[in-house]
């Protein structure tokens, strides 16, 4: 599962050789944390994406330029952070990036007049639900943790709607198809839209 991006021009080649090192050893440490948990992390991403994973393998590079990281179809590339317990939310985030039925989320969202910055938040919940509780403790359950839980600074109505994804982690059978769901979370946020007031 894990790779390494290398630039092959030579002009990179000096580069590459003090940064090999670190890196090779930064992934075989996180893919021991990583790989006897990424089964059932994944299973959970499916369950509750209802999709099943369309590919048999999905690359995973660390690169040092990247600020963030990116996945694409069956691959994934990010920077190597130095808290493993957030690398951990970090992977599981770009996976959910690629099983989210995210073109759903956003079209019901403009459908309705909601903010559709919000299918990144369902997004990155998908990913806190399906990880959490492989997140070693001191860092969960504390709610402030940075990186981890998600952040209602950065991900939008991330309040409103993380109960019905706690509900939903639960059991995510109580829920037929994805489409059922993203009807919820519309509800929940319809709900939540303050009631305008009438002045005469």
């Amino acid at each position: 599962m894990f790779g390494r991006l290398k630039q092959e021009d030579r002009d990179f080649d000096e580069i590459w050789s003090k940064t090999e090192a670190r890196l090779e050893e930064y992934k075989a440490r996180f893919q021991a944390i990583w790989s006897p948990m990424s089964d059932r992390v994944l299973a959970r991403l499916s369950s509750l994406a209802k999709e099943d994973w369309d590919t048999e393998e999905i690359l995973v590079h660390f690169v040092d330029c990247l600020w963030g990281g990116f996945a694409w179809v069956d691959c994934i590339a990010f920077t190597p952070f130095p808290d493993m317990e957030v690398q951990k939310k970090f992977l599981t985030h770009e996976l959910s990036e690629l099983i989210t039925p995210s073109n759903v989320v956003a079209k019901r969202l403009r459908e309705t007049g909601l903010n559709p910055g919000i299918t990144h938040t369902v997004i990155d919940l998908m990913a806190y639900f399906s990880v959490r509780d492989f997140i070693e403790k001191p860092v969960f359950p504390h709610p402030e943790r940075r990186g981890i839980r998600p952040n209602q600074n950065y991900y939008p109505a991330v309040d409103e709607l993380y109960p019905v994804f706690e509900k939903y982690a639960m059991d995510p059978a109580a829920y037929t198809d994805f489409d059922t769901f993203v009807d919820e979370i519309v509800s929940v946020l319809k709900q939540a839209q303050p009631t305008p007031q009438v002045t005469t």
